[in-house]
């Protein structure tokens, strides 16, 4: 009886071990979401927050400068520019946003506070609703 219990626990501590080591070395994906605050204007002043999969491109070798993208224009602008200049480029450029579905957006009732800001609820947010389960996403924000 101790003998197959023994043997037992050493199978659970060997398929435990087995199980660990796996998970452990896997990556994780992740993503880079970079995200500004907008909103509709009138007649209904709707607030949004705005988010575009951050680039691994450096910026002063952006591709194709002669006909740039829309995510290529609004990364250069979340980047170089404000959260208002931002929403200026995605407003201009609105039929070019819609075809390209790279842009994603977030109702939200009233612009954060400040408070919201420190403790980090925007982030939380975008991370809850366009993160994918089980991967690491990186939250930043262009105020």
């Amino acid at each position: 009886m101790k003998l197959s219990r023994s043997i037992s626990a050493l199978g659970l501590l060997f398929v435990a071990a087995t199980a660990f080591a796996q998970t452990a070395g896997e990556p994780v994906p992740g993503v880079g979401l970079h995200c500004w605050l907008g909103s509709d204007g009138a007649p209904f002043f709707a607030r949004k927050i705005r988010c575009i999969t951050d680039r691994e491109l450096r910026l002063e070798e952006l591709p194709d400068l002669q006909s740039p993208t829309i995510v290529d224009l609004l990364h250069r602008e979340l980047h170089f520019g404000t959260a208002v200049s931002t929403e200026r480029v995605f407003k201009a450029n609105i039929e070019r946003v819609q075809e390209s579905a790279e842009v994603w957006t977030i109702r939200i009732f009233n612009e954060p506070y400040d408070s919201s800001w420190e403790e980090q609820r925007p982030q939380r947010l975008v991370n809850a609703v366009l993160c994918p389960a089980g991967w690491n996403c990186t939250v930043m924000f262009t105020r």
